[in-house]
């Protein structure tokens, strides 16, 4: 994977929406909701650029690449916020299972999709069963 902003930014907004999301969602609903907030930046990150043109070992490259720097872009966040002036406690920190329960769906949800993705099949459509979707830009088929 080739560093670019794309990925950057990406990391650096599913850090904060999950920050955000484990401070306002209650406890129960939250290990619902971080799954599909996860989901969705990563449907949404390997809908745009050139990704969906690649074959589907660099698919599986791509989203092995995208993983694991997003899982490091967040333990690294991760570490200002303990070394930072709200934690300053490391057994407060991981006392919390909302904090830890980020890191396995950053490893394992863009992979899984990655997989999803380099083994579904190309549907011939006709251009005018295309929709765009007006908040995210996905291509829908109706």
């Amino acid at each position: 994977m080739i560093f670019n902003f794309r990925a950057v930014w990406y990391a650096v907004i599913v850090w904060i929406f999950s920050f955000f999301a484990s401070g306002v969602v209650i406890a129960p609903w939250f290990y619902v909701v971080m799954p599909l907030l996860v989901l969705m930046f990563t449907v949404h990150y390997f809908d745009g650029g050139n990704i969906k043109k690649s074959t589907s070992d660099e698919l599986v490259h791509y989203g092995l690449g995208v993983a694991i720097f997003w899982f490091l872009f967040a333990a690294l966040f991760s570490f200002i916020e303990i070394v930072g002036f709200y934690y300053f406690d490391l057994a407060f920190y991981f006392s919390d299972f909302k904090n830890i329960y980020l890191f396995p769906l950053l490893l394992l949800v863009p992979v899984l999709y990655a997989i999803v993705l380099s083994n579904k099949k190309p549907k011939k459509c006709s251009k005018k069963l295309k929709k765009r979707h007006w908040l995210f830009g996905a291509t829908f088929r109706f």
